[in-house]
């Protein structure tokens, strides 16, 4: 029951993720990338150090461990500046 609960929970990110992106055109910033520049383009967009939106990825991935697949599809969703 638990792992349905966490497949929904990670779906939900991923959608409202990919919807947000499509939404506010963010874009990925490859002038400040460290991986593929997702987490630099969402900073650039609303105005906040990279280092922070990193940060909440990070945290994402170890306390509750949905990070990193919405990481993955935004990388593939999101256009280069």
């Amino acid at each position: 029951m638990m792992s349905i609960i966490w497949f929904l929970i990670i779906l939900a990110a991923c959608i409202t993720s990919a919807w947000l992106v499509k939404k506010n055109n963010i874009k990925r910033d490859t002038q400040n990338e460290e991986i593929a520049g997702v987490c630099a383009g969402i900073a650039k967009k609303f105005n906040v150090k990279p280092g922070a939106v990193r940060l909440a990825f990070v945290l994402s991935v170890i306390f509750f461990g949905i990070g990193i697949l919405p990481y993955i599809i935004l990388w593939v969703i999101m256009e280069e500046e």
